[in-house]
């Protein structure tokens, strides 16, 4: 053989080589395909997680205190008696006016005696109901406020002079502060508070569980 027909006769080597290449890469594809199908599978598929089991403490009972009711404070008039005793001291000086047209006629004694009723008549009775406090205010407006009035009302009097000038202005400021004291003492000082016994209201309890709620108590 010479070299011609070595060099013009085909090599057939080359084409083994590529068809062994050829089958190495479709075993290693297909054994890859395989993994890949086998790893879709598990993850589509996960084990299930283990149980987990809970359990429901149910809530410690609430309780509420048992609150006492007071009721409103309330206060007691008894304004009425110091308007007796007033009422007293009017009368024994209506007497006194009365009487003192005659002769010899007490009427000294029965002015005293209303001007006595009338600045210790409404205390007296505050100390009765032992109320000091109201007892020493009710003195000093008896006896301050006529005297207030007196003197504004000689002041509002206008006069030319004279020894007797003022004296009418006089009479009528001290007897409406007379009226304006006997009125305060009787509508604003003359109360006293009522004592209020307290009532138990309710002593209730709370329970909450899982599912329902559980209410008890006194009433």
């Amino acid at each position: 053989m010479t070299v011609r027909e070595r060099l013009s006769k085909p090599k057939r080597r080359p084409r083994l080589h590529i068809r062994r290449l050829l089958r190495l890469a479709t075993a290693g594809a297909a054994v890859t395909l395989l993994f890949a199908t086998h790893a879709r599978a598990e993850q589509s598929d996960p084990k299930p997680d283990r149980e987990v089991e809970t359990t429901t403490t149910p809530a410690p009972p609430l309780r509420t205190a048992p609150r006492a009711a007071t009721r409103a404070s309330e206060t007691r008039w008894y304004g009425w008696q110091t308007l007796i005793a007033d009422g007293g001291a009017l009368g024994f000086a209506v007497a006194a006016g009365s009487v003192n047209q005659r002769a010899n006629s007490p009427s000294t004694g029965l002015a005293y005696a209303s001007l006595g009723i009338y600045l210790l008549g409404g205390p007296v009775i505050h100390l009765g109901h032992q109320s000091p406090g109201r007892a020493a205010a009710s003195l000093g407006m008896r006896a301050g406020m006529p005297v207030l009035f007196g003197l504004i009302g000689a002041g509002a009097e206008h006069c030319s002079g004279g020894d007797w000038c003022g004296l009418s202005g006089a009479a009528i400021g001290g007897s409406l502060g007379i009226i304006a004291a006997i009125s305060l003492d009787a509508a604003l000082l003359a109360r006293e508070p009522v004592e209020s016994h307290p009532t138990a209201l309710s002593n209730l309890r709370i329970s909450v569980g899982s599912d329902r709620i559980f209410a008890s108590g006194t009433f």
